[in-house]
């Protein structure tokens, strides 16, 4: 069971990879690493065109991390690698994140987070 559980995992990322041009094409130029050392939370903002995505990785492994520097808009989670289904446990980051009027998002520890901005019609 372990095992079909990885195997699924790696499935979702290598779905996602697919799926969202900001993690397709590899460029430095669209690119920012934010490193926090004290947290122990590393983010990466990716964009191509008008896709952008942020991954966080929390290398704490105290619960009660949050990150707060989250660009403005509003933000879907993609991926959280707390969930349950991982098995994780249990992921306590919003589905839907408005970084304008939410100041933090709650982290687990040693989990990553994948969130897309949103894009407004």
């Amino acid at each position: 069971e372990r095992h079909k559980t990885l195997l699924a995992f790696h499935r979702g990322l290598i779905a996602l990879r697919k799926s969202l041009p900001a993690l397709q094409f590899l460029s430095k130029e669209k690119m920012d690493v934010m490193s926090f050392e004290d947290d122990r939370i590393l983010a990466v903002r990716r964009w191509k065109g008008s896709n952008e995505v942020v991954a966080v990785f929390n290398f704490d492994d105290r619960g009660g991390g949050v990150f707060q520097n989250l660009p403005k808009g509003m933000w879907n989670k993609r991926f959280d690698s707390s969930d349950v289904r991982w098995p994780g446990k249990g992921a306590v980051a919003p589905d839907v994140f408005e970084a304008a009027l939410q100041s933090a998002i709650p982290l687990q520890p040693h989990g990553v987070l994948l969130y897309e901005r949103r894009i407004e019609d």
